[in-house]
């Protein structure tokens, strides 16, 4: 993914990134360790995890397939809340046959995460950007370590005057640290 020369709604979201990690660096009690992505080939043609061994744990993975049922609710938008039909862009595959042969992991996979209207609602809802289907990530893996932090039963973390709100089903968005942290065990 290019960093600069972007735009869209795909590159909202890799700025909004890149600023939440930049912010994340003002707070002592954090570190964030970020494992990059690492370009593998000769950089020409679209990525392959059948030639990656870098950034994948395994290089080869098997297609997926669905009923009748699940293709209808993948190829109709708006069938059902889950977004099935935004996430595989409309596309279904009955084939069982293509779950036998081996093939490389799309980047869909590497780059995706809920579509949520509260949080997370690319191109309307329709769709991720096109980013998604084509690019890997720019990084592999990144885990922020805090010291001296409280976490609550929905998962957020509170540190040094920060509330980290993880991207989960239940997130209390709030930017209000409670009332009670002194009495949250640590």
């Amino acid at each position: 993914m290019a960093e600069t020369g972007e735009s869209g709604a795909g590159a909202r979201g890799v700025r909004c990134e890149r600023r939440h990690l930049r912010a994340l660096s003002n707070y002592s009690r954090v570190a964030t360790v970020v494992l990059p992505w690492l370009q593998s080939g000769s950089g020409a043609g679209a990525w392959s995890s059948l030639d990656d061994a870098s950034n994948v744990p395994l290089q080869t993975y098997h297609e997926w397939t669905a009923d009748d049922m699940l293709c209808s609710w993948i190829e109709t938008p708006g069938t059902t809340g889950a977004k099935y039909d935004a996430v595989y862009r409309r596309r279904c595959n009955r084939n069982v046959d293509d779950t036998a042969r081996a093939s490389s992991l799309r980047p869909l996979f590497l780059n995706a995460k809920p579509i949520n209207a509260d949080m997370y609602w690319p191109n309307g809802g329709t769709s991720y950007p096109e980013h998604f289907y084509t690019d890997t990530p720019p990084h592999v893996f990144f885990a922020h370590i805090h010291r001296d932090a409280v976490v609550t039963e929905l998962g957020d973390v509170i540190t040094d005057g920060l509330k980290l709100v993880l991207y989960t089903c239940s997130q209390d968005v709030s930017p209000s640290v409670p009332s009670d942290l002194d009495s949250l065990p640590q």
